[in-house]
């Protein structure tokens, strides 16, 4: 990684917004290209301390800037989030610059025709690289942009898939030609299952496959996906969630009270609290007159929310049904007090 820094700083490009998981492949450190890295930076360190030491030297100081800079972010001595990032080249970039330049000036021909031909050479630098900064800078127009691109260039990261595969989803739900909602959808799931071939655990490209499922009805492939986020996160939200709007659909289109009973009990299995499973465990024993269970689930809802006129309601009629006068009394009491 850190030789692959060196390399951005002479040619930066191209460039991607992210190189996770796989993007990068893992290398031995007896391998040539570990060798090399191992050698430029300690070599490079060695020389920087020896020559500042020594000389006062203003090209070993932008060595040791661009080295102490750039190790805050190396995940040598601190691990951080990201396994490598451009943005972390800002601040170490001046360092190199500063050697660069220094090195340039020093080891130039003072001949006037040496000078006439580095002004042309640093000309077409600027230009080149003035132009490849303007085309970066349109594939940071917004998201969709962002990511679409990304992935063309780290194919196998696994972050740049489930981005893409996440921007594909949402321009899907804005097509109103099924069509072409459909051309967007396939390339969702096309970004999602690949980033799960790198890598099985990653959470948004799961969620987004079972979301892709969900927005086209099939809800078994949806319920898999989420079901399978929440063997790796049992208590992500996101996952939680839209498990229980798949038990809904289940008990309110397919009619299968059972099913959508079932996928409540794994919401509620990691968040027992859950508001909205609580409702579809509530809904299903009702529809079953199963009454008092119902009342069980209504009751933990009402404590969630004391103040809840539509559950307060169901459980006037749940203990009217029942028989018990006194409990349906209490909560048509609460329920007046609110209206």
């Amino acid at each position: 990684i850190l030789i692959m820094y060196i390399k951005l700083m002479f040619a930066p490009y191209p460039l991607s917004w992210d190189y996770s998981l796989q993007q990068i492949s893992y290398s031995k450190l007896s391998s040539p290209l570990s060798v090399l890295s191992i050698i430029v930076h300690i070599g490079g360190l060695a020389y920087g301390i020896f020559s500042v030491y020594k000389h006062q030297s203003i090209i070993g100081f932008g060595i040791l800037f661009y080295l102490a800079t750039m190790s805050i972010t190396s995940n040598l001595f601190i691990t951080i989030a990201s396994t490598m990032a451009e943005r972390f080249l800002l601040i170490p970039s001046l360092g190199f610059i500063i050697a660069l330049v220094v090195l340039i000036y020093k080891f130039l021909p003072q001949q006037k025709i040496a000078q006439q031909l580095s002004i042309a050479v640093f000309i077409l630098i600027s230009v080149t690289f003035s132009y490849l900064t303007f085309t970066q800078s349109l594939h940071w127009k917004n998201n969709y942009t962002l990511f679409t691109h990304g992935v063309t260039i780290a194919t196998n990261s696994t972050r740049t898939q489930g981005g893409a595969a996440t921007q594909y989803l949402a321009k899907a739900k804005e097509q109103s030609n099924p069509s072409e909602k459909q051309q967007y959808i396939d390339l969702s799931i096309q970004h999602a299952t690949k980033a799960l071939e790198i890598y099985d655990k990653n959470l948004n490209a799961r969620i987004v496959l079972g979301n892709n499922y969900f927005e086209l009805g099939d809800l078994e492939k949806a319920k898999e996906a989420y079901i399978k986020a929440l063997s790796y996160y049992p208590n992500n939200s996101n996952a939680l969630g839209n498990l229980t709007a798949v038990a809904w659909k289940y008990f309110r289109e397919k009619k299968n009270g059972v099913g959508a009973g079932k996928l409540a009990d794994i919401v509620l299995k990691s968040n027992p609290k859950h508001r909205q499973a609580l409702e579809v465990k509530a809904a299903t024993h009702f529809s079953q007159g199963q009454l008092q269970e119902a009342v069980q689930y209504l009751e933990t809802i009402l404590l969630l929310e004391p103040n809840n006129k539509f559950i307060l309601e169901k459980l006037v009629f749940a203990h009217s049904k029942l028989g018990d006068v006194t409990k349906a009394t209490q909560h048509q009491q609460t329920l007046t007090k609110l209206k």
